[in-house]
């Protein structure tokens, strides 16, 4: 992992429908917190794991991380994080999974 290029203070509430989630952290790695996922993952628009691989890459080069939180329990990490092997199966190399039923689930909602 690198030293962080940027820092960010963040405390921003996103809303997804009557859905809300809130991003916060200070520093390089900042913090995605929401109660339930899927009304986020089902309005975002369709990327293609290109454009997904091109942002955790440029996050990985920022030094900067994003946890994504729901429930309370972390399901991954973007950025500068140690990859997870089975985001490496994907083709994924700044990406730590650690929930993968509960993000393929979240997923499959969509």
């Amino acid at each position: 992992m690198t030293d962080s290029a940027i820092t960010a203070d963040a405390d921003l509430t996103i809303r997804a429908g009557t859905a809300e989630g809130h991003l916060s952290g200070s520093g390089c790695h900042l913090r995605f917190t929401a109660t339930d996922l899927t009304p986020f993952v089902s309005s975002a628009p369709s990327a293609d794991a290109n454009v997904v691989r091109r942002v955790t890459t440029r996050l990985a080069e920022a030094g900067m991380s994003i946890s994504v939180v729901e429930g309370g329990a972390t399901i991954l990490d973007i950025g500068d994080v140690q990859p997870s092997l089975i985001a490496q199966m994907f083709g994924f190399r700044n990406v730590r999974i650690r929930r993968p039923f509960r993000l393929l689930a979240r997923y499959l909602k969509r």
